[in-house]
């Protein structure tokens, strides 16, 4: 096993916020002597992510919903692209709250989105660490 964690591990450790499997295909796209692509695509996810919470945070406050809606359709399909299903089951819920234009769980579901972000820093800096 090495440096590698086993899968219970892994899960455990991480608390399923990511899927492997999802990574493993990614990974799987790449040529033997190409850089990292989890590692790439990471970085560009874990930017968009930011970006995406400040957009947000911003159209609560101006009660702006389809504005919700729109940031949080597009940030759960790169959730999901990474394999990162409960931040993407997390922004479906933030999508419909912006399509229903009640805006009132936005900031609880905000909060629980930004828990979740710290648990998938984590978990794919472990990932990326491991695959060295």
């Amino acid at each position: 096993m090495g440096a590698r964690l086993s899968r219970r591990r892994w899960h455990s450790a991480h608390g399923g916020a990511l899927d492997r499997e999802v990574l493993a295909r990614l990974r799987g796209l790449q040529g033997d002597e190409e850089t990292d692509i989890v590692a790439e695509l990471a970085g560009v996810f874990l930017e968009d992510a930011c970006w995406g919470l400040q957009e947000v945070e911003e159209a609560l406050q101006r009660g702006d919903a389809p504005a919700v809606e729109r940031v949080a359709h597009k940030l759960k399909g790169g959730s999901g692209s990474m394999g990162a299903r409960g931040m993407s089951g997390l922004y479906a819920q933030l999508e419909d709250v912006g399509a229903s234009g009640d805006l009132s769980q936005g900031s609880e579901l905000l909060g629980r989105i930004r828990e979740e972000l710290g648990r998938l820093e984590r978990a794919l800096e472990a990932e990326i660490s491991g695959f060295r």
